[in-house]
């Protein structure tokens, strides 16, 4: 997913300890999994470029809690 660079990017700017690069991108990567948009395959890019705004936006959000 998204989550890690964007992850990457916070440990490296220091905001975030290591272990927490993989719990965020999981965490995030999990939640997707038991939402109702995951029931489906994406159907074109549009919908691919929609789940990857929706992923990043949560990773910032899930980033912005953990500092």
């Amino acid at each position: 997913t998204c989550a890690l660079p964007i992850s990457v990017a916070a440990f490296l700017q220091r905001r975030i300890g290591f272990l927490t690069i993989a719990q965020v991108a999981g965490d995030v990567l999990e939640e997707f999994l038991k939402s109702q948009s995951s029931a489906a395959a994406p159907e074109s890019f549009d919908d691919v470029y929609e789940i990857d705004r929706w992923a990043r936006a949560r990773t910032i959000e899930k980033l912005r809690l953990a500092a």
